[in-house]
């Protein structure tokens, strides 16, 4: 579900000029048998002037936010790596859990990175996030397509 609303994220994000980044993609293979899956996480960075409409539903200052493989920071952060390390840490997450990241995070996954969030340093923050480790099963890609190869 959240592949569609990433797609249309992207969408409206060049139908506003919001200059988004393609930071990195992540492009993998699996051959078995005849069948070879193909899969692709391109992840977009756009840095906007304000937040100001988060800031107020969330009732705090947030300087940044990951939606699936989209990451949407401030500018006046664009030189602080801290804090884009934990928007792309939330991509990590999101490509590890998928549609189960809010769950795991209402079971007690360190998502955010407490006890440090929301007023702590961001290199705690970040050294204390739960990250993926590295023989996680990723599962969760904007595109993944499978082939069937004659034998």
């Amino acid at each position: 579900m959240l592949n569609l609303i990433n797609i249309i994220m992207l969408i409206l994000m060049f139908v506003f000029n919001l200059n988004s980044n393609l930071h990195e993609v992540s492009v993998g293979f699996s051959l078995q048998g005849s069948k070879l899956e193909l899969t692709l996480d391109p992840v977009f960075v756009c840095y906007v002037d304000s937040l100001d409409w988060l800031n107020q539903l969330a009732g705090e200052s947030i300087l940044g936010f990951a939606l699936g493989d989209i990451v949407v920071v401030k500018k006046q952060c664009k030189n602080n790596p801290f804090v884009l390390q934990h928007e792309l840490n939330h991509v990590k997450q999101y490509q590890a859990l998928g549609d189960y990241f809010q769950i795991a995070g209402l079971l007690g996954l360190n998502l955010e990175g407490y006890p440090y969030y929301p007023n702590g340093d961001i290199r705690k923050i970040n050294a204390t996030m739960w990250k993926p480790p590295d023989w996680w099963p990723f599962h969760w890609h904007l595109i993944d397509l499978e082939f069937q190869i004659a034998q």
